[in-house]
């Protein structure tokens, strides 16, 4: 920082500081520099007199610098000082080997130089805090712009509440028409129909989901985890898939499902094309499902139908239906 002052107007000044800067140094890096050093600093402490006299009286007279710092800006040339030069103790010493060299009372001058803060020190921080108000300002002008757009937003979205004259006066839902919706949820005979294909062993797999449901009480369920057909309580109800064959051939038929005691007793019927292939009804053990097992040929290969058809009902429902298998033989 005081190199910087080497040359220019105030060199002379800059030279006489980095002079002292360089005895003190000297003095607090040597043992008895330093405890003479700090007997001088015990006395201005606890001493009644002047600190001027107690130093006075233990160290050697202060080497001056310039007494008027106009004098040096006579010349308007700046005077060059050679920044590489070594510390070294002040010129006036007489400096002996055998004696560790003076001390100036100067050294305290230069520590309450060190502790004053620079005043381009306070500059950053003032700036800074002259921003806080504005950016505190322009956060809380963005929140207000945001929480009126998403208010607005959320209004203009929402839909508008239904008087009460329109509620009493719509009818509630029949029982067909709730068989409708049921239906809708599934493909039907109009929609186009999702294909079954093959695996890569051979296999078809006819879940509930891709059946098309033909009954007016037939829906869709979840039960245990498990999509099923349930509400068939008519032997004019029946469901169909639709699926593509590679290869005609025999396949071993698995029907999934859950029949209660209720239940036993009925027959169903499926069927490919002209191959037919009837089934009784069991009763499943704690409510779990089963399968029975059977085969069936398909005669030809591309586009087919499979069907699944209640031929007797005996009780109130006909069974719950989960999935149906074609394995190859």
């Amino acid at each position: 920082m005081v190199r910087r002052f080497q040359t220019g107007p105030r060199s002379a000044w800059s030279q006489h500081i980095l002079n002292e800067l360089s005895s003190a140094r000297w003095c607090l890096t040597q043992r008895e520099t330093k405890i003479t050093y700090d007997a001088a600093l015990q006395g201005i402490l606890s001493a009644s007199m002047p600190a001027s006299e107690i130093v006075s009286e233990i160290l050697p007279p202060m080497v001056s610098g310039p007494s008027d710092p106009a004098q040096q800006v006579s010349d308007p040339t700046p005077q060059a000082v050679s920044a590489s030069a070594a510390p070294s103790p002040p010129p006036s010493w007489e400096f002996d080997p055998a004696a560790p060299p003076p001390i100036t009372p100067s050294l305290v001058v230069v520590r309450d130089l060190g502790d004053a803060p620079h005043p381009k020190s306070r500059t950053p921080t003032s700036k800074a805090r002259n921003w806080i108000p504005a950016l505190v300002a322009l956060l809380v002008v963005t929140a207000s712009i945001v929480f009126l757009a998403v208010w607005l937003s959320g209004k203009s979205g929402r839909p508008e509440p239904t008087s009460t004259s329109t509620k009493e006066s719509t009818p509630p839902p029949s029982s067909s028409n709730r068989a409708n919706e049921s239906r809708s949820k599934t493909p039907d005979a109009d929609s186009d129909p999702t294909v079954v294909r093959q695996e890569a062993n051979g296999k078809l797999n006819f879940p509930v989901t891709l059946a098309q449901l033909h009954g007016e009480s037939l829906q869709v369920e979840v039960q245990h985890d498990r999509s099923v057909v349930t509400g068939w309580k008519s032997s004019q109800e029946y469901l169909e898939w639709n699926f593509r064959l590679e290869k005609p051939g025999v396949f071993r038929v698995r029907v999934h499902y859950m029949a209660t005691e209720r239940m036993q007793g009925g027959r169903m019927m499926v069927s490919v094309g002209d191959s037919r292939k009837g089934c009784d009804v069991r009763e499943s053990r704690d409510g779990e499902f089963h399968y029975d097992e059977f085969y069936l040929a398909v005669r030809r290969s591309g586009e087919n139908r499979l069907t699944v058809r209640a031929e007797s009902v005996p009780g109130p429902e006909f069974l719950v239906l989960e999935r149906i298998e074609f394995l190859p033989r």
